[in-house]
């Protein structure tokens, strides 16, 4: 019988797991066993390890010890996430990854691999104590990487050929203004000072440089957050010219045909007056939702209550969205106004075929526009095209926004009887 070599690895590194919380945990042999999510601190040093695996239900793990081993990839990690102190010193590990998972990291223990570059470690969000001695990195920019953790208090990297530059000490302690240890000797303040001089001009120009990423992360965050709460609000890209700009993106000859003037104002006004209801409507049904939650509380367990305030609820939620559904309805004036735009269009475009009939039209039009003119049926062709394809897009948009909220509003009745 065939016998999956994999499976058979995986039921040994379980039973050497087990085994070994046995012996960590507790000395009582007629103990009842412990349940992997109770485990706060894991030693698995000097065990062969190849592979870091089976460890996906330590999800409560602050501490793993896996130095000493023959792991030569990172990865398996990605159920830690409470992991705040990770050992992995004296392995055969050639690149940092696989820790997308770990946000609470603060400790890393990298010593005696084979890394060269620091890298993947985005997503820690307060590492403080970061160990890389006696590995490949050769650029010491690189350790600049490490300046995103604030708070770092210890790197360790002698034994690497970076460190044999003779500027390596002034330069960490000029680059890591908050650093105490270095190598595991406390850097002095004659040091800082002396670094802080030498590398004035180079530490200026990088804060200016890292505070203008900041604030363009600071941006686009904002950006991000305002367009969650559009898409919230069933609103996204209604604050603007968008809808009618988005238009003529399928336009035969939307180069050559130009708008007529003041219909795409008229539009961009009623979107703005949608949006703006739009959000309101928002900020009243996030209201009424926080309102009825907090009052389940004080609701208790009494079915017949717990019964009549969903049902008023559910009407309440169910006319916001009814009379919103009903001002949004009134987006089909928005084709009112794509009939009166391709009315002026169309004549904008006709007199224009009669001048160039008649060789009366602009002196500065280009060849390829002069000749599309010349073609009366295509112009209007492309006019009934684009023209179609605006009530299309129009309506699309009335159909998606009302489909959502209602498809939101199910959603949120369900949730709330479950």
């Amino acid at each position: 019988m065939y016998k999956d070599p994999n499976k058979s690895k995986q039921w040994g590194m379980n039973e050497m797991i087990l085994q070994i919380i046995k012996e960590q945990v507790t000395d009582d042999e007629a103990a009842p066993p412990v349940e992997s999510s109770d485990v706060l601190h894991l030693r698995l040093e000097y065990r062969n390890i190849r592979h870091i695996e089976c460890l996906w239900d330590f999800t409560s793990l602050t501490r793993l010890d896996l130095n000493n081993n023959l792991i030569d990839k990172i990865q398996g990690l990605d159920h830690l996430i409470n992991l705040k102190w990770l050992n992995l010193s004296f392995n055969r590990i050639k690149k940092i990854e696989g820790f997308q998972s770990l946000q609470k990291l603060e400790l890393l223990n990298l010593s005696d691999n084979k890394i060269s570059v620091i890298e993947s470690l985005d997503a820690i969000e307060n590492l403080t104590h970061f160990f890389l001695s006696n590995n490949c990195l050769e650029q010491l920019d690189n350790v600049l990487y490490l300046r995103r953790f604030k708070n770092i208090f210890a790197i360790t990297l002698f034994g690497n050929p970076a460190v044999d530059d003779d500027n390596y000490h002034s330069f960490m302690a000029a680059h890591f203004p908050n650093l105490i240890l270095l190598d595991s000797i406390v850097i002095d303040e004659n040091t800082r000072n002396e670094a802080s001089t030498k590398y004035q001009y180079v530490l200026d120009k990088m804060r200016n440089e890292e505070v203008e990423i900041q604030k363009a992360e600071e941006d686009q965050q904002r950006q991000e957050a305002e367009l969650k709460l559009h898409k919230d609000a069933f609103v996204e890209f209604l604050n603007g010219p968008g809808l009618f700009g988005s238009m003529f993106e399928d336009d035969p000859e939307k180069e050559t045909l130009h708008c007529a003037p003041g219909v795409d104002c008229q539009m961009e006004a009623l979107c703005t007056q949608l949006f703006e209801t739009g959000l309101a409507e928002h900020k009243r049904r996030e209201s009424e939702g926080n309102s009825f939650r907090s009052g389940q509380s004080e609701v208790g367990h009494e079915i017949f209550f717990w019964f009549k305030s969903i049902k008023e609820f559910d009407s309440s939620i169910s006319e916001m969205v009814a009379n919103f559904i009903d001002t949004a309805e009134g987006i089909y004036l928005f084709c009112n106004l794509e009939d009166n735009y391709y009315q002026k269009a169309r004549e904008a475009a006709l007199e224009t075929v009669a001048k160039v009939a008649n060789d009366a039209q602009d002196e500065d039009m280009p060849y390829d526009v002069l000749m599309f003119f010349t073609d009366k049926d295509a112009v209007l062709d492309a006019l009934t095209t684009g023209h179609d394809n605006h009530i299309v897009k129009i309506n699309d948009r009335e159909t998606r926004l009302v489909t959502d909220i209602n498809v939101w509003k199910l959603t949120l009745i369900k949730e709330v009887i479950n």
